[in-house]
């Protein structure tokens, strides 16, 4: 979804919903959390986290560069698998 944002002049930009009212959407910190509460009970035998902190949940078009760099880190942690 995206809004008409005025910038400065009487032109206008457009942006994500998420753009207008900040950098994390709250889902996001509540998704943070829990997934760290299940990590503390629950240890993997092996965890690959992609650097993925530029990307928002809701960016499914984004999803290629997602995908390339849980490729890099899965390749990276290969021999503990």
């Amino acid at each position: 979804m995206e809004y008409l944002v005025p910038i400065m002049s009487a032109s206008f930009t457009t942006c994500s919903l998420f753009q207008y009212f900040g950098a994390k959407p709250l889902s996001s910190v509540v998704e943070i959390q829990i997934a760290a509460t299940r990590r503390k009970y629950y240890t993997p035998d092996l965890l690959i986290q992609p650097k993925l902190g530029h990307l928002h949940f809701l960016e499914f078009r984004r999803a290629e560069p997602a995908v390339a760099e849980g490729y890099k880190e899965t390749k990276a942690c290969i021999e503990f698998i």
